[in-house]
């Protein structure tokens, strides 16, 4: 009774990940396998355009590791209804398996762009595409697509974060930068996002980037000292002195115990004062930063 329940649900509202779950706990309550699939088989037969009576069935047969019969009930699901994009939840996984790399991009391609299925299972699939493109690199192109398919068909854009965090892991500073900056015009709230973004930015030393969005973030997180500190390296570099001044002076009213960034303040603020033709400062704030740098090592 309650799979029927589950099935008129799906049926009416569309494929939902968390019916799915308690599906798989029935199942795994009735311990009876055999009775599952005679069941399904049986209305498989007696309504064979039902998709969702295929779709269990091939769930039961992969959990009992049988994974030709299940890849077998699919094919048969696509000869009754060859627009299928449900049987796609299975046979993306089949073609990962099987290293069909062509058949898995077009099934996650309808699977994505399907009105069937429900955002939070095409982002498990999108999931599970990823860590099959980490160990075939070759097909990154075919990832960038299908995340742009994921994020206009369900206005979301949380995946460019997942996307960055991918392509930083491979070593792909520049690609990663590009999605971490698409992620933050959606997520500003997110500390950790700016922070990625800003050493990105610090490190291919483009300042005048380091100070705009720096200075964004400032207006979110006031309290935050390292944006201080990292407003004012933008500012060393771009040559802006006196406002590198500024904002480390800002800053310091927020440094708590915290010697190592301590020491980066000074040394920032060394920096400034020589460009500002202040040496001797510049050597006082020198000398501040050398003593806690040796006073946080020790």
């Amino acid at each position: 009774a309650a799979l029927s329940l589950l099935d008129s649900l799906d049926k009416e509202r569309g494929n939902s990940t968390y019916r799915e779950t308690i599906r798989r706990q029935i199942y795994a309550r009735t311990d009876n396998v055999d009775a599952q699939i005679d069941d399904l088989q049986t209305n498989i037969s007696e309504n064979p355009q039902q998709e969702q009576d295929y779709l269990n069935l091939i769930f039961v047969y992969s959990e009992n590791g049988e994974v030709d019969k299940a890849f077998e009930t699919a094919q048969k699901l696509l000869e009754v209804n060859p627009d299928s994009e449900l049987v796609h939840l299975a046979l993306y996984k089949f073609y990962i398996t099987q290293n069909e790399h062509e058949k898995a991009v077009n099934s996650m391609r309808i699977l994505l762009g399907s009105n069937e299925i429900d955002e939070v299972t095409k982002y498990q699939a999108l999931n599970d595409f990823l860590l099959f493109v980490a160990e075939n690199p070759d097909l990154e192109k075919q990832l960038v697509e299908l995340v742009n398919i994921f994020s206009e068909n369900e206005n979301n854009t949380k995946v460019f974060k997942q996307l960055g965090d991918f392509f930083l892991e491979k070593g792909n500073k520049g690609v990663a930068l590009e999605y971490y900056m698409q992620a933050l015009d959606n997520e500003q709230g997110d500390f950790g996002l700016y922070k990625e973004v800003i050493k990105l930015q610090l490190e291919l030393e483009n300042f005048a980037e380091v100070e705009q969005v720096s200075s964004e973030a400032l207006e979110i997180f006031p309290s935050q000292p390292w944006l201080y500190l990292v407003n004012a390296k933008a500012h060393n570099g771009l040559g802006s002195y006196k406002k590198a001044e500024e904002s480390l002076m800002a800053g310091q009213d927020f440094l708590i115990d915290d010697a190592g960034m301590e020491a980066e303040f000074y040394g920032q603020l060394a920096i400034a004062y020589q460009g500002l033709g202040a040496p001797g400062k510049a050597a006082e704030f020198e000398k501040k930063a050398n003593e806690l740098q040796t006073d946080h090592v020790n």
